[in-house]
């Protein structure tokens, strides 16, 4: 996960969120498997269960993803 350093924690987002993170930058980053995507997104955890993290290899598509999702 190093390879995708800027983070945004956002309330669940659907289908919708991941169709428009893969049409604007790529393929998702998978923990097993595709290691070379440039985005990817996972629950935050027991801490935060109602909240995901979305994890972005550019910092100005971290900016952009939250412009128009948070």
């Amino acid at each position: 996960m190093s390879d995708l350093p800027y983070t945004i924690l956002t309330k669940k987002l659907g289908h919708d969120a991941e169709k428009w993170c893969h049409d604007n930058f790529g393929e998702r980053w998978f923990a097993i498997g595709r290691k070379s995507g440039n985005w990817t997104c996972f629950w935050a955890g027991r801490d935060n269960p109602k909240y995901y993290k979305w994890h972005f290899r550019n910092e100005k598509d971290a900016l952009f993803f939250s412009l128009r999702w948070s």
